[in-house]
């Protein structure tokens, strides 16, 4: 059952409770005894006796009855989750006094939860009572008062005196003390108030239960539990809001769009739900459409007037707390956020806690977050105040108005969305009062747009005022050369000025004290920096490309907080000043500093350092100077030929040299923490047997190394190596042995010169992808490891020979995919295609057999990873194929349908593409995407039943006028035509499949034509029961795992089947 929300001030009523069910048993069991326990505890309830005997629906007559009552009962699903949470809080079987709290924002559904709660249990107690509204009488009568009313329910005595706040008379208590109650005290907001009427745990008698609901936390710290009520489910919130619309459980058709959007806005909170709900009752579409156009502008006053009480009760500056996240911060780091506030005068960390517990924000992941109905509230109070500014029309008006207020404490504006503006120099004179000044790109500017600044200014070319209040200045494009003299900075946190035209920043009259973040990435005019000694705290400084930029102050020294410095493309500086005594200092772009050629005792706090496409020659560390640096990228350092010697590399683990083509030596002092290390294009003629040492590395990257020709066997001591790549090595013509590489899983060998692979690589139980595309002198294949799933041998012109993967252990089955391309081995021998035809066909079947074992875990998640692709040079469809035919088509009219019920798994297809190309060239390289469409169109004793199934394989490389074999599996898209199948096979005579090929996409301009020469459907069976059986034992034992080694040829797919019913099925 479910709980449909009554309004939160509700009519007069003639009912507490509407009670529906459905079915005859629901009636005469469960839904009675609810009845007969409602009316028991002389809560006033509705049921139709005569005309909802079998549970029709609900009849338009008695709706009525369903709008008069409090509550209604016609499906408590909604609501169940929440009671049997709180009823494992709440312990009822236990003798002590329990205390819990329901905690949640206004509207979420606090009170209907404690409603239902004492609905269900309480008649388990000597008493109870559900005192609501406790904010309101207390303001209204007092706590005595109030006091007085809930003990005399409890005591059930009208005659109580009780007339002083601090003093109870003991007789009282002692009654108390007698009794177990269950008391609701709904909506308090201070702990005042839950400190007269609940007191301590020993004012009630053993067993007692006090439940308090509370938007605000901190009013909860002295219960036992706080449970946390969130918002709505989406079908449950649906279905609540088309109650109050529709009077029925869902949407008509033309309005479920519309509901969507309506429960979109509500975003779970079942008041806005019933507000919305009851408002758009009996409106036509046109109305909806206007009401939900018009909420985006102006919040609905009576969701609107139920949120701000918790704003009502916030002190001034977390209201202005509350107010700059609502208008400004949501989604922003709650750190960065508290340090701006701070900036303004506001306690933000205490402030933000405040909000927190009053369930006005959210902080996930260190990131402020808001309900969007509490955002639009703030930002509502915030638009009549006019004290915040956020739309870029309204400020773009003002601006050119000169109509500005001086109520405005803040101003975000998006310069992306407006046109050119002319700034009149004293314009922020007029804002006295404003904190926050932030205009920004939503939109990043086209490169080949003009850079000139939208805002315009006449003869003064200078900004003549900024309010010293300014916590906040975060101004891109900004178009003056300084900032105005009279601008102390004092306040100023964040300095902002990405792509500006400012040339000096500040000299000796500024006293930037509290920043912190200084951006001035993109200053093309920024030559020098200011004394940086003025603005000690500074954590984050950012000059990316800074093109004239050509030094760095020693000042620097002084930042002793300074945690990231980022100086990338600057291309101009030549040197840094020494860093050693940055103790903060964590992070270091250099990425880009063409012009730097040395680089001089890193600090030992230092973790991530990015050198890449430096200058930099030499790197000196002073000895005994030990730095901790974990990450370190020095790609495309070409002037580079050593590392330093000293021990700053001991905590590495991620050393990127790629592209450093003077780099000719093995760097030997590289720690044994390292992780991943990058040697690509580097002039490496060998590795040093130090490499075993390097117990921890798993990925190691030579792609590239063109004067590497062996590798030492000290390589295959590293237990721990998962990739590695030695694609492009084009001198590497031997591999020592594998056997003890136990942890690899890929090994990429494309265009080097092999012309064997190690025979004991089958040894390798973690082995999975194999590329050796382009091996130009590799001649055979050895026994490959079984659980092999990527093998690419593209252009292989004379690998002759390939051994079965499947030889010597069985194929362990799990739910994964396979690609096997031979494309262009023209060279390969009728054994080695049989052997690959033949592996094939097994690896098919053992997919199809997992699937149907496993049918009720082959979901979406998994069968999109069942799937076999193989791509080969040749003319002919595997003999193993049940149907084959030369063209485009085939039929197959011999179906028998004990086919598909005995041994019938899936679908197995296969073409033969030949090719047409303008020229023959070896060197032409084709990058496209070929798709195959096959049309399954099945004649039954009904009628017609068509499937369109899509293939799509990727084509990397030369092209030859020749003939392609393409064959795969996929049971995602063949998944819903075999079950259709197994139901209907009995009716199935005939079947015809259509295939056809075309490109799809390339990524380059091709001339290219096509066509299906041969094709080829397969019924992947299994006669062999006892086979399956086996099989089946151990699939069903496996744990199911997904592959992770598909992720380099998964393809995006169109919508894989389409099916069509003949006027026959319909």
């Amino acid at each position: 059952m479910s709980l449909i929300l009554s309004s939160t001030v509700p009519p007069k009523t003639n009912y507490d409770v509407f009670l529906s069910f459905r079915g005859i048993d629901t009636r005469k069991n469960f839904t009675s005894h609810l009845y007969a326990a409602l009316k028991q505890k002389h809560i006033t309830t509705f049921m139709d006796d005569a005309g909802l005997e079998r549970g029709e629906e609900i009849s338009w007559s008695l709706l009525k009855a369903i709008e008069e009552s409090k509550i209604a009962c016609t499906d408590l699903s909604a609501i169940d989750s929440h009671i049997n949470k709180l009823l494992s809080l709440l312990s009822i079987g236990s003798k002590d006094v329990r205390f819990i709290g329901i905690w949640g924002m206004g509207g979420i559904g606090k009170t209907t939860i404690a409603e239902v709660l004492l609905s269900r249990i309480s008649d388990q107690f000597d008493n109870f009572c559900f005192e609501s509204n406790v904010r309101e009488k207390s303001e209204k009568d007092g706590l005595v008062q109030l006091r007085k009313c809930l003990f005399s329910k409890l005591l059930q005595n009208e005659n109580l005196s009780m007339d002083m706040y601090h003093v109870i008379p003991t007789f009282i208590l002692d009654m108390l003390r007698r009794k177990k109650v269950f008391i609701v005290l709904d909506d308090v907001n201070d702990s005042d108030q839950l400190e007269a009427l609940a007191g301590n745990h020993d004012w009630f008698g053993p067993g007692s239960r006090v439940i308090v609901t509370s938007r605000d936390k901190e009013v909860l710290n002295d219960v036992d539990e706080i449970y946390e009520v969130k918002g709505l489910k989406y079908s449950n919130a649906l279905q609540l809001l088309s109650m109050k619309a529709f009077k029925k459980k869902h949407p008509p058709k033309d309005f479920v769009e519309l509901s969507e959007r309506a429960v979109n806005y509500a975003n779970g909170v079942p008041l806005a739900l019933k507000v919305l709900g009851s408002h758009l009752c009996k409106r036509r579409i046109e109305e909806w459409e206007n009401v939900l156009d018009k909420l985006k502008q102006t919040p609905d006053s009576k969701i609107q007037k139920v949120l701000q009480i918790s704003y009502d009760t916030l002190e001034p500056s977390e209201k202005d707390i509350f107010l700059d996240i609502a208008c400004f911060f949501e989604g922003q780091r709650k750190d960065w956020v508290a340090n701006i506030l701070n900036g303004c005068g506001l306690a933000a960390s205490m402030g933000i806690n405040r909000l927190m517990d009053k369930c006005l924000v959210v902080v996930i992941e260190n990131n402020l977050e808001m309900h969007d109905l509490i955002r639009e509230m703030g930002q509502d109070i915030a638009r009549r105040m006019g004290s915040r500014l956020w739309n870029a029309t309204r400020i773009y008006d003002t601006l050119i108005t000169e109509t500005m207020k001086e109520t405005v404490e803040g101003i975000f504006l998006d310069i992306s969305k407006i046109g050119k503006v002319h700034l009149h120099p004293a314009i922020f004179s007029r804002v006295p009062n404003l904190r926050l000044l932030k205009f920004y790109r939503s939109c990043p500017r086209a490169k080949d747009t003009n850079t000139d600044s939208i805002f315009e200014f006449g003869q003064t070319k200078e900004l003549q005022f900024l309010p010293n209040k300014i916590s906040l200045f975060h101004w891109e494009d900004y178009p003056y050369k300084s900032l105005p003299s009279n601008f102390f900075m004092k306040n100023v946190v964040e300095l902002n000025m990405k792509g500006s035209k400012v040339k000096q920043l500040w000299n000796g009259n500024k006293c930037p004290q509290r920043l912190k973040y200084l951006d001035l990435s993109e200053c093309e005019y920024l030559e020098t920096l200011p004394d940086l000694s003025w603005a000690p705290n500074l954590e984050r400084i950012r000059l990316s490309n800074c093109k004239t930029l050509s030094q760095i102050p020693l000042s620097i020294q002084c930042l002793h907080n300074l945690f990231v410095l980022d100086l990338r493309g600057c291309e101009k500086l030549r040197s840094l000043p020494r860093l050693a005594q940055l103790g903060s200092l964590t992070i270091l772009y250099l990425k880009g500093c063409s012009n730097l050629q040395m680089l001089v005792d890193v600090p030992r706090g230092l973790k991530i350092l990015l050198l890449g496409e430096c200058g930099l020659e030499e790197w000196f560390q002073e000895n005994g100077l030990v730095c901790n640096l974990e990450t370190i990228d020095l790609r495309n350092c070409k002037n580079l030929r050593s590392l330093p010697s000293s021990d700053c590399l001991n905590s590495i683990q991620e050393l990127s040299l790629e592209g450093c083509s003077s780099l000719s030596k093995f760097p030997e002092n590289i720690g044994n923490n390292i992780t991943r290390l990058d040697l690509s294009y580097t002039m490496i003629e060998d590795l040093s047997s130090t490499i075993s040492r390097l117990s921890s590395l798993y990925q190691l990257h030579m792609q590239g190394c063109k004067r590497l020709k062996s590798l030492s066997s000290s390589i295959c001591q590293l237990k721990s190596l998962t990739i590695l790549n030695l694609s492009d090595c084009s001198k590497l013509g031997k591999l020592p042995d594998l056997h003890g590489l136990c942890s690899l899983r890929e090994l990429r060998l494309d265009g080097t010169a092999l012309v064997e692979i190690p025979s004991d690589i089958v040894c390798l139980s973690s082995f999975k992808v194999l590329y050796l595309n382009d091996c130009n002198k590799l001649k055979g294949l050895p026994e490959l490891p079984s659980q092999l799933q990527v093998l690419e041998v593209k252009n292989c012109m004379l690998l002759k020979t390939a051994v079965s993967t499947s030889c010597i252990l069985p194929i362990k089955p799990e739910p994964c995919g396979f690609k096997f391309d031979f494309m262009n081995c023209f060279n390969l021998d009728q054994n080695a295609r049989g052997n690959i035809m033949g592996d094939a066909e097994l690896r098919i079947k053992e997919l199809a057999i997992w699937s149907r074992n496993n049918v009720r875990r082959s979901q979406d998640i998994i069968t999109h990873l069942l799937r076999f692709d193989l791509t080969l040079s040749g003319s002919e469809i595997p003999e193993w194929f049940s149907f084959q035919s030369q063209g485009s088509s085939l039929n197959a009219d011999m179906l028998l349908p004990s086919w598909f019920i005995s041994t019938f798994l899936d679908f197995a297809f296969c073409i033969v593409v030949e090719y047409e190309t303008p020229t023959i060239n070896s060197e032409e390289y084709y990058d496209f995407d070929l798709m195959v469409t096959c049309k399954c169109c099945f004649k039954t004793t009904n009628g017609y039943r068509e499937y369109d199934i899509t293939h799509i394989r990727s084509h990397h490389g030369p092209l030859f006028e020749s003939d392609y074999v393409y064959l795969w599996f996929n049971h995602r898209t063949t998944r819903n035509l075999s079950i259709w199948l197994l139901q209907n096979c009995y009716r199935v005579n005939e079947a015809s499949f259509e295939f056809k090929a075309e490109k799809f996409a390339s990524r380059k301009e091709v001339n290219v034509k096509m066509k299906v020469k041969s094709c080829g459907v397969h019924l992947v069976c299994d006669e062999d029961e006892s086979r399956i059986q086996a099989t089946s034992s151990y699939f069903l034992g496996g744990q199911v795992m997904e592959s992770d080694s598909m992720s380099d040829y998964e393809e995006d797919e169109p919508k894989h089947m389409k099916l069509k019913l003949f006027p026959a099925f319909c």
